[in-house]
């Protein structure tokens, strides 16, 4: 088995793994609750107070939203009515994301997780990133597209065969961009519905 079938192979097996949940998807990367009393006191949230204040100002809604379940099975259209339209980067499988600040170690996001179908809110969580992580190149989701991240020797092989080459440290492909930060492979792509994800 040469390398691009047994990348094909193992990426079409990870394709079935994202019929998981989206609440699966990076879950330690999530602040629970308790994390997030922590840092913000709750504060009602209204979709004007929310429109208006700087995403410094935000994590006091973010809790309220979190603790009332206010958007659970609501449209994602419903949300960016509310809240307006999204500025964060989080963007796994059509999720909308607004930044709702940051500290000296992590910039945080308040997520709004959608169903498998990517319609309704499954879940409204606060996803926290470390500042000095590598940032791989954003992926946008089509249609009939599922955005995943891998990490590893899979991660490290995936970017010692991309060709297209941005810094030291980033790589770039058809649907696929990966960093290397302090000997730590990251990709992210997305496959098509048959586990496509390659154009060479």
């Amino acid at each position: 088995m040469n390398l691009k079938t047994g990348l094909k192979l193992m990426l079409m097996l990870m394709l079935r793994l994202t019929t998981a949940s989206a609440s699966d998807l990076l879950e330690n990367q999530f602040l629970s609750y308790k994390e997030a009393s922590e840092i913000w006191n709750v504060e009602p949230f209204t979709s004007a107070k929310f429109k208006a204040a700087k995403p410094e100002d935000r994590g006091g809604f973010a809790l309220d939203l979190m603790n009332h379940d206010i958007f659970t099975t609501k449209k994602l259209s419903d949300v960016k009515k509310a809240l307006g339209n999204p500025d964060g980067t989080y963007n796994i499988r059509n999720s909308l994301s607004y930044k709702i600040g940051s500290d000296d170690k992590n910039s945080y996001q308040l997520v709004f997780l959608p169903d498998f179908q990517g319609k309704t809110v499954e879940n409204i969580k606060i996803f926290h990133e470390p500042l000095d992580d590598a940032k791989p190149t954003a992926i946008t989701a089509g249609s009939k597209r599922l955005p995943i991240n891998i990490e590893g020797a899979l991660a490290e092989s995936i970017f010692k065969h991309l060709k297209v080459v941005e810094t030291k440290s980033a790589k770039t492909g058809k649907n696929i961009a990966c960093t290397k930060q302090a000997g730590h492979y990251h990709c992210s792509l997305e496959l098509d519905d048959e586990g496509t994800a390659f154009a060479k």
